[in-house]
């Protein structure tokens, strides 16, 4: 998986506490590009963990940069904007309640060195 990919099965893995069971994924190397002669363009993968928790993600060299990561119920969502960054990570989370929004929040992350302790 290029670049994020891994974090992306990283990042489900932890959230989930297990390991998928089941995994579909698919790469893009586009036949007329020479910059993907010998790796891919773009992977696309879904994963079916335990207890119904299902992660989808996108990894691409050939895509404009994102790195978000995000997590849906049927009630909730929390984000993070971008996700896999060494600084700038930006979360929000929504809750709602009886169709309203009952919670929406945008804590601030204080700034860490991710390279000293």
């Amino acid at each position: 998986m290029p670049d994020v990919g891994i974090y992306c099965l990283s990042a489900a893995r932890f959230l989930s506490g297990k390991e998928p069971y089941e995994v579909q994924a698919s790469i893009a190397r586009p036949k007329d590009d020479p910059r993907f002669a010998e790796v891919e363009a773009s992977c696309q993968v879904i994963a079916k963990l335990p207890s119904g928790f299902t992660a989808s993600f996108n990894s691409a060299y050939n895509a404009h940069k994102s790195q978000f990561l995000r997590i849906e119920r049927t009630d909730a969502f929390a984000e993070l904007n971008p996700a896999f960054a060494y600084n700038g990570i930006k979360m929000k989370f929504e809750k709602a309640v009886d169709g309203g929004v009952e919670m929406a929040h945008e804590p601030s992350l204080k700034p860490k060195d991710q390279f000293c302790s």
